[in-house]
């Protein structure tokens, strides 16, 4: 009724769409991570009270923050280091005879660890 009051119309008018996120809530997002990097997305919006997906959206989108995952890496014991050291002599003497050493081996950082202790 109030549309046609207004326009003299019932047709669907062009809608404003949703509401943008204020510049005021960026900034305090920004600020937020600025003093506690470390908090999550729901602790971020206790404090502020802002809405999940716009914390989320802003940090991604606007902020372009993303999310470190620690990966843990294989430690090394004591008795690795004279095996290092034999290794790396290994290399320097192999490409010192062979130039095109290097472009014969396959590195690769990606590993499968099994319960029974076998590493593929």
């Amino acid at each position: 009724m109030n549309q046609f009051t207004e326009t003299d119309t019932v047709e669907k008018q062009k809608s404003t769409g949703r509401p943008r996120t204020s510049e005021e809530d960026i900034e305090r997002i920004r600020q937020s991570c600025i003093r506690s990097p470390k908090n999550s997305i729901a602790r971020r919006n206790v404090k502020l009270w802002i809405p999940k997906t716009i914390i989320q959206n802003v940090l991604h989108k606007r902020l372009r923050l993303h999310a470190y995952k620690i990966q843990p890496k294989q430690l090394f014991k004591p008795d690795d280091r004279p095996k290092c050291v034999e290794f790396a002599t290994f290399m320097l003497n192999a490409i010192d005879e062979d130039e095109t050493f290097l472009r014969r081996i396959c590195f690769s950082d990606e590993a499968t660890f099994y319960v029974n202790g076998w590493a593929c």
